[in-house]
């Protein structure tokens, strides 16, 4: 039997600037493997943005708001 690899990823691409200054948030799948990105339609800005963690730092409202949005996905 062999066996299955899963993991998911939330980052910003910083190549894709948005009108407004904040960067798209983007989920990657794996699944042995095989990867699937996709736009959460979500944005942020740069210094919000935690890499190692993968999600938002801080208190604020917004930050609060899109790191409940990214556990629920």
């Amino acid at each position: 039997m062999t066996r299955a690899t899963f993991s998911v990823l939330f980052y910003i691409k910083k190549t894709k600037v948005l009108k407004d200054g904040t960067l798209p948030v983007y989920a990657r799948i794996t699944v042995n493997g095989q990867r699937a990105e996709f736009g959460l339609q979500k944005s942020i800005e740069s210094s919000q943005w935690d890499h190692h963690k993968g999600c938002a730092q801080g208190f604020s409202k917004s930050a609060k708001e899109l790191n409940s949005y990214l556990d629920i996905k």
